[in-house]
């Protein structure tokens, strides 16, 4: 009994993860400069650990400095691009990073 309930479970978790993304992969289709190109990409959540830091001093921290370093950045654009990414969802402004409030 607890084997079946763990194949289902299985399944289930198969089922409800997999054919979405299989779905998603058929249809998410985007125009480049004329083309219709799959969409390809990946999450560039924070530069190297410094959430909160990378794009711009937090103004609630201001002592952590700034991540960012442009050389880096298209270091990782460029390592996207040879993996045949063509989008990239950067996180900014995560712990209003860059802001400055006077």
């Amino acid at each position: 009994m607890k084997t079946y309930r763990m194949a289902a479970w299985a399944g289930l978790l198969i089922a409800s993860t997999i054919l979405p993304t299989l779905a998603l992969a058929q249809t998410a289709k985007l125009k480049v400069r004329g083309s219709t190109q799959y969409i390809m990409g990946t999450n560039l959540a924070w530069l190297d650990t410094r959430y909160g830091t990378d794009f711009g001093l937090n103004p609630l921290h201001p002592d952590w400095g700034n991540g960012y370093n442009s050389t880096h950045v298209d270091n990782y654009l460029k390592d996207m691009k040879n993996m045949n990414l063509n989008v990239v969802r950067v996180w900014l402004c995560e712990s209003l990073d860059g802001f400055t409030f006077d």
